[in-house]
């Protein structure tokens, strides 16, 4: 997974056994991702969002790419209290398993941010009413989709994001893997 950021997205790192454990394997991630879908605000939403996620780092599966343009939602409190944070981060489990659910399912490690977010707006009002929690920025992508634009968008930032990385294959990437707590 490329991860592009300018600012941490969240100020954690999992822990080391995390970084080591062996890859989950394409059945295990797929598991995680149903238990995204049907029990998100259930404990094992967060050791499925860890799954997923640790699937995409390691897994030559999966390609993504992480940012203020892909999961703008992150970026949106400069100091996100700890409820925000958790939030935050199970979204973005929601998130990465969307786009990574997509490219299993075309056998192309190709990122699919329309997918992320489709999974996104899926799982937002179920956050939104279990946490009091609002987004200006997915609630634009609700709007988008609504208007039939979100597709386009996604194109729009994968070409992005292409282009970007393109220029900046000789420099190493920098890796920032988030944390998850249940909200």
């Amino acid at each position: 997974m490329k991860t592009r950021l300018a600012l941490l997205l969240l100020t954690t790192l999992l822990s080391a056994d995390f970084l080591s454990a062996a890859t989950p394997t394409p059945d295990e991630a797929l598991a995680a991702i149903k238990t995204l879908d049907e029990h998100l605000l259930s404990d094992a939403a967060t050791n499925a969002a860890k799954v997923i996620t640790q699937f995409a780092q390691q897994s030559k599966q999966v390609t993504l790419t992480l940012g203020a343009d892909t999961t703008p939602w992150l970026l949106e409190s400069p100091t996100p209290d700890k409820e925000t944070r958790a939030v935050n981060a199970l979204l973005l489990g929601v998130y990465i398993a969307g786009n990574t659910k997509a490219q299993l399912a075309a056998k192309k490690a190709e990122d699919d941010p329309y997918s992320g977010w489709l999974a996104v707006i899926h799982a937002y009002p179920v956050l939104q009413a279990a946490n009091k929690f609002s987004s200006p920025s997915i609630e634009r992508f609700i709007r988008q989709e609504a208007a039939g634009r979100l597709k386009q968008h996604a194109e729009d930032v994968k070409l992005k994001n292409l282009k970007a990385d393109q220029a900046a294959e000789a420099s190493p990437a920098r890796i920032v893997v988030p944390t998850f707590q249940k909200p």
